[in-house]
């Protein structure tokens, strides 16, 4: 079936180049597109069809909806879904080499809900005057930037009603456990995972301590047998998730009711191996 033929498309995904383009867009009003690259050809742009005349554009009369699917060598939007007057959620994900978001990107007049994720060098926003939500998930120089009161993108975002931040500690097998997390100040940060610790037989008792964690990864952790004393893990009161994956000895510890370290996460709601 060719997309050229498809006139009364209310809602589309292309995640692959496409070799004939829809002409006809005025009754969409959801569109996913991207992942565009391949080893064969890989691309420096966002190939958005007939962008120089805008009349593939315009014809998004009815499109209020946008997700922008990126890969790892883009380093810029495609300017233009700024014409993209109706658009009001918008999407931006895996731009890995996206390094700040355009200033006209503020100037959409129908935004109100902006998502970023998996843009992992991005750190700069432009003014978002008439943005009422902004969630960003795992952009890691952004989330710095975007800190309450005192990050350097904050003062653009303050006034934003409803603000969402997921921010994720993963420690990777550092020289010695304890000093890479007794380090960091881990006070808003509610996910960590402990991966690739071959070495470590035993969780501190100083990890019943971050406050506000609620999901808890284990992975790869070959030795790992014991979990800190019951005491402190009732401490992390937020505690929602445990996960642990490849951590043959813990998971014979665990086994429910009867496994040596049941009785320390037997009150947390979600429990996975």
């Amino acid at each position: 079936m060719r997309l050229d033929t498809l006139t009364s498309l209310e809602k589309l995904m292309i995640i692959s180049n496409p070799r004939f383009w829809p002409t006809d867009l005025s009754s969409l009003t959801s569109l996913d597109i991207g992942c565009f690259d391949n080893d064969e050809e890989p691309l420096d742009y966002f190939p958005w069809h007939d962008s120089k005349s805008g009349s593939w554009t315009s014809s998004f009369v009815s499109l209020t909806s946008l997700e922008l699917i990126g890969w790892r060598n883009l380093k810029s939007l495609p300017e233009p879904i700024q014409y993209i007057s109706a658009l009001r959620n918008l999407t931006i994900k895996h731009f890995h080499g996206l390094e700040a978001l355009p200033e006209w990107l503020g100037k959409i007049p129908c935004l109100k809900i902006l998502e970023l994720l998996y843009c992992s060098n991005l750190k700069q926003l432009p003014n978002l005057t008439n943005l009422q939500q902004l969630s960003i998930w795992y952009c890691p120089l952004l989330e710095q930037r975007c800190a309450k009161d005192i990050g350097a993108e904050w003062h653009k975002i303050a006034h934003i009603p409803y603000i969402k931040i997921q921010v994720d500690c993963s420690i990777d097998q550092p020289r010695d456990f304890n000093s890479a997390l007794r380090d960091l100040t881990l006070p808003e940060w509610p996910n960590l995972t402990i991966e690739n610790f071959d070495g470590l037989e035993t969780l501190p008792e100083w990890l019943g301590s971050i406050p506000c964690l609620q999901r808890l990864k284990l992975l790869d952790c070959s030795n790992l047998k014991q979990l800190p004393y019951a005491e402190a893990m009732l401490r992390i009161t937020n505690l929602q998730q445990l996960r642990i994956r490849q951590c043959p000895l813990l998971v014979q510890r665990r086994t429910k009711d009867s496994g040596a370290e049941w009785h320390k996460i037997a009150h947390i709601s979600e429990t996975d191996t």
